[in-house]
């Protein structure tokens, strides 16, 4: 006997529901992987639910016997494998290589081109902040590892929805979302610095202290400034002279004055530091500072580096600019060791994946170099 036609009888709309019925719902769909698709601005799934003592039709077609990993166990085996992201048009995904990566073989295969407004954006990046701090400050009081940061975007996506193509759609979006924003938005550049791992996640640790001294010291929300309703949202926050001594010296005591200099000496050429351009300008300074406390290893990597680009025929300038991300990458990619000799081991395991950083950026450059 053929399977009962689905005709659907009940709409049930998650918004409307409370917490633990929602959350039911959504692992009813994710536990059954059932599909959904997009209506208008909203996405629709149809679940069969059997009332009491009712028994299913027997169906014609066998189920697939191949199951799919849960998304969760699908990331974990994603951190252990290495293969190249696909290509999106306009959109360089080799600047975010791992994030990329894990979304291509952990959560889906079909990669969509959606750049999504900067509130958006920065409305995300806001709460993903948020989130990773507790998550961090939890990891430190229990003396435990923390995940990179792309590993933590994504299982917060999939904390907020279990199902594939929610999670999948966000992910992509995050990415393409964040590159686009990135040439003309502060905030969505130093986001993207902590995503494509430029900035490794004890400079993330560090900036977001600071961002959490800057609320305290201000009695102000961040991510207020992209609120979804307008009425809601606040003005970018400037700090005064008195909010930066008392944040530099809560985030960074020892090197408090060099600080306070450097976001000084921005204010008399800006007229104003806006709470963002000073988180910035610390992660940057103390990064900076940091990576000199081993000269015979930065020289190391400056040699790599060079050998990269060497060849690369772009004008100087532009040589220039991706000399600095292959730098950034090779710093990020060898931060764990201590020495040199270890930086040395290191460095022929990432030779493969810097070379491909450098053609990405160079074909992007030349591809919109020529367009101009």
């Amino acid at each position: 006997m053929d399977a009962a036609a689905f005709r659907p009888r009940a709409v049930v709309v998650l918004r409307e529901l409370e917490p633990a019925a929602r959350r039911r719902y959504v692992a009813m769909l994710a536990d059954r992987k059932v599909q959904s698709a997009r209506d208008g601005a909203a996405w629709v799934a149809n679940l069969r639910i059997l009332a009491p003592g009712v028994d299913a039709p027997h169906a014609t077609e066998k189920p697939s016997t191949k199951a799919r990993l849960p998304l969760r166990d699908r990331l974990q085996a994603a951190r252990t494998t290495e293969t190249p992201p696909p290509d999106l048009a306009g959109i360089n995904t080799l600047a975010y290589p791992h994030f990329a990566s894990l979304i291509w073989r952990a959560v889906g295969t079909q990669p969509a081109a959606e750049v999504r407004p900067l509130q958006w954006l920065m409305r995300t990046a806001e709460a993903i902040y948020d989130a990773r701090y507790r998550s961090d400050a939890l990891a430190l009081q229990n003396d435990q590892a923390v995940d990179r940061f792309p590993e933590f975007v994504i299982s917060v996506f999939m904390r907020e929805s279990g199902i594939d193509e929610i999670v999948e759609k966000k992910c992509w979006a995050l990415l393409c979302s964040t590159e686009f924003h990135r040439s003309h938005s502060p905030e969505a550049e130093v986001f993207g610095r902590f995503l494509s791992e430029i900035w490794d996640v004890d400079a993330l640790l560090f900036y977001l202290r600071g961002r959490s001294e800057v609320m305290q010291a201000t009695k102000t929300t961040l991510g207020a400034r992209w609120a979804t309703e307008p009425s809601k949202r606040t003005q970018a926050l400037v700090l005064s002279p008195n909010d930066v001594q008392r944040v530099a010296r809560s985030v960074w005591r020892e090197r408090c004055d060099e600080l306070v200099d450097t976001v000084e000496a921005f204010r008399e050429t800006t007229g104003c530091v806006e709470a963002s351009r000073f988180l910035e300008l610390a992660v940057g300074a103390y990064v900076r500072q940091r990576d000199a406390t081993q000269p015979d290893v930065a020289a190391l990597l400056e040699a790599e580096a060079d050998s990269y680009v060497s060849a690369v025929p772009l004008p100087a300038l532009v040589v220039r600019e991706i000399r600095g991300e292959v730098m950034d990458f090779l710093r990020t990619a060898t931060c764990e060791a201590a020495t040199c000799d270890e930086v040395a081991k290191r460095l022929p395991e990432l030779r493969s994946e810097a070379a491909a950083l450098v053609d990405a950026l160079a074909a992007y450059a030349a591809e919109h170099s020529a367009g101009e």
